[in-house]
């Protein structure tokens, strides 16, 4: 009996997983590529599917590339895809920066890297400020009580 149970939680976790719906944003480079593919019908039902997927899936559907910035690559080996995107946790939408086809390990770094620095840019735009550790907060705190306590003895 319990392992039915457990089978039903299962299935029970399965269903509300796959309700959760993951909202594809696009850049301007991933746009002028999408308007590209429109003209070449076996790319663009390639792409629509791997967006499908992605939506559906959200980051489970690729393989984690940057651990920090959150960057994944998706993968198609006929033809060879690489679609690269970034899911924001506070809003639950998956950032679609472009994707390319595979010629070579130097231009897919180079892609990887470009990628970087628009996520970055990307987390300046929606987090802006700076971010402190918590050890500086507690050295902040720390100076501003002291300089509290100078102020009440001069």
């Amino acid at each position: 009996m319990p392992y039915f149970i457990a089978m039903n939680l299962y299935r029970n976790a399965c269903f509300i997983k796959l309700m959760v719906h993951f909202p594809l944003v696009f850049n301007d480079v991933m746009i002028k590529q999408l308007q590209k593919a429109a003209k070449n019908q076996q790319l663009k039902d390639i792409i629509n599917t791997m967006l499908d997927e992605l939506e559906a899936r959200g980051p489970d559907a690729g393989k984690l590339l940057d651990s920090h910035l959150f960057i994944y690559e998706m993968k198609r080996k006929h033809p060879p895809i690489r679609l690269y995107f970034k899911h924001q946790f506070q809003t639950n939408e998956i950032y679609v920066f472009e994707y390319e086809m595979k010629t070579s390990e130097e231009k897919q770094q180079r892609t990887i890297e470009k990628i970087r620095l628009k996520a970055r840019d990307l987390k300046a735009k929606i987090f802006p400020g700076k971010f402190f550790t918590l050890s500086n907060i507690s050295f902040k705190i720390h100076q501003f009580h002291v300089q509290c306590t100078v102020a009440k003895c001069l």
